[in-house]
């Protein structure tokens, strides 16, 4: 009985811990990835089903999702990479 309940108590804490990383061996998130990525699909939420989305790094990189109008009216925007004009294609 005390290893069964010893094995429950060690797999749960693990549950609760996890975070999993690519190309990094301390990762700070749930998933943190040191690299290149791609998103192939994004599920949009039903509270902004008509909303245009911002996929954007804060200042710790991580990923956030936000709406055009929060991007447009935050106090600071910060610019990473160079700006494509995306209306005469690539």
């Amino acid at each position: 009985m005390k290893k069964i309940t010893l094995t429950l108590l060690v797999l749960s804490s693990i549950k609760l811990a996890s975070q999993v990383g690519i190309s990094t061996t301390t990762p700070t998130k749930t998933l943190d990835v040191n690299g290149g990525m791609r998103v192939r699909t994004m599920v949009s939420s039903p509270q902004f089903s008509n909303a245009v989305s911002v996929v954007s790094l804060d200042a710790n990189d991580v990923l956030q999702n936000s709406t055009t109008l929060n991007v447009l009216f935050s106090s600071t925007v910060y610019v990473k990479q160079r700006i494509i004009n995306l209306s005469h294609g690539l």
